[in-house]
């Protein structure tokens, strides 16, 4: 399905220079395309995730080109007809009945009039899930399609992200990662701080295994700090305990997104994290990496393919998280978390490909959920105050601001959750896009 073959013409505008592997990129796009496949783009199914009142109604919806997706609730209605303008998706949301309350492939189980339509839907002949579980299983096979996106049992999804395992994978395969060690007793973490905390002498993470966009993440510079931490966080999983390594050693802290190819791992783009302390808020891609940063993430390709390949998982899209670090002999590049399904920056960055190649030019982009408190932002509001910085399809060449999801909780004044993507000529248009954006109330973290 997917080749890592490298193709001869020019590579088109919206690839990483030194990054993309354009044929792997080019298969995936069209994937994302295909009209006849049900795209199931929630991550609330998966270990780890967490939602919230301000996060339900999201599931789901934001940038796609999707044709058919599942959502917890539907798009607003101008919103939708601004994305289909820009040629984005989707065409058709299925909603199942109380996805609100309840996690939204469970709901889809359920809902047995939605899974009897989609039955006699004669269009939709594959599922697509981002993450592949007991419950994705049953609903492609309630559905009686077949999965399409690569070969992952719900086994091994949950062992390739299970953070416990990491280190023992990087040491088998050939990539590097933190040290690590998963604890159960007070004499286990006692034994494994002291272990551990010398190598920088800055103190020990104690972290979830299972853990998702930085949450159950804590810092214990001190092992009293650590006992403290450790009483909060044991369970019948345990605790991932691994040194901290302090931002003086880290030039970038990055993402690496690809798919899996029969001859390994395909990267599509290599983004830097935006982080609020140690919870994920966005991603962001601007102007060309430096050649040595990208010859230190490119030595982990080939063990990381050999990883996922000899665990049976292939033709599938995966990521990790690492650290860019300083070292005497140049930059080394360290995976700290395994993101093993369709991460969050690849739908927009796929949005960015489809827009880029439309509009004929590259882009600097980054995307960043944000909260506003005060009235109700939406999309006629932003059309108001932003004016010419709003994406149109008209100026695609211009970029500019493209909302991807807005949901509101209040009356009068409340909340207003957006996944907003800034598409720039560059840093100096990147940072007026992002000050005009502040500039619509107070920010809420």
């Amino acid at each position: 399905m997917f080749s890592s073959a490298s193709p001869t013409q020019t590579p088109p505008v919206w690839a990483q220079p030194g990054v993309t592997d354009v044929a792997a990129a080019r298969a995936f796009l069209q994937l994302l395309r295909r009209e006849d496949v049900l795209f199931y783009h929630s991550g609330d199914d998966e270990p780890g995730a967490t939602v919230n009142w301000l996060t339900s109604a999201a599931r789901g919806l934001g940038f796609t080109l999707s044709r058919q997706i599942v959502a917890a609730a539907e798009p607003s209605r101008d919103l939708w007809e601004y994305h289909r303008r820009l040629g984005l998706g989707p065409e058709e949301v299925w909603v199942p009945r109380a996805s609100r309350s309840r996690p939204l492939m469970a709901a889809c189980l359920e809902d047995e009039e939605m899974l009897s339509r989609l039955r006699v839907d004669a269009s939709i002949r594959a599922l697509f899930t981002r993450y592949t579980s007991d419950r994705s299983e049953a609903l492609a096979a309630r559905l009686g399609v077949p999965f399409t996106g690569g070969a992952r049992g719900p086994e091994n999804c949950a062992s390739l992200n299970d953070k416990a395992s990491l280190a023992e994978a990087g040491r088998r395969h050939g990539f590097a990662t933190l040290d690590a060690r998963l604890v159960f007793t007070l004499e286990e973490l006692d034994a494994a701080f002291e272990e551990l905390h010398c190598e920088h002498e800055a103190g020990c993470m104690l972290r979830d295994r299972q853990g998702a966009g930085g949450s159950g993440l804590v810092h214990a510079p001190t092992l009293a700090c650590a006992r403290r931490v450790f009483g909060g966080m044991v369970g019948g999983d345990g605790v991932l305990v691994t040194p901290f390594i302090p931002q003086d050693r880290v030039i970038r802290n990055l993402s690496l997104h690809g798919v899996v190819a029969q001859d390994g791992f395909a990267p599509l783009v290599l983004t830097d994290q935006i982080l609020k302390g140690y919870t994920y808020r966005g991603s962001r891609c601007v102007g060309e990496l430096p050649p040595e940063h990208i010859r230190a993430v490119r030595a982990c390709l080939p063990g990381l393919g050999r990883w996922l390949l000899a665990e049976g998982y292939i033709h599938a899209p995966a990521g990790v998280d690492g650290f860019l670090l300083r070292s005497a002999d140049g930059p080394r590049f360290v995976v700290i978390d395994p993101n093993i399904r369709l991460t969050n920056t690849i739908r927009p960055w796929s949005v960015v490909a489809a827009l880029s190649e439309k509009a004929g030019c590259s882009f600097e982009w980054e995307l960043e959920w944000m909260s506003f408190i005060g009235p109700r932002v939406d999309l006629a509001l932003l059309r108001q105050r932003l004016g010419r910085d709003l994406l149109h399809e008209s100026r695609l060449d211009e970029g500019g601001v493209l909302p991807g999801y807005m949901g509101w909780l209040g009356v009068g004044l409340g909340v207003t959750r957006m996944e907003m993507l800034f598409l720039a000529r560059g840093e100096a248009h990147l940072a007026h896009l992002r000050r005009r954006v502040t500039e619509l109330g107070m920010r809420w973290s």
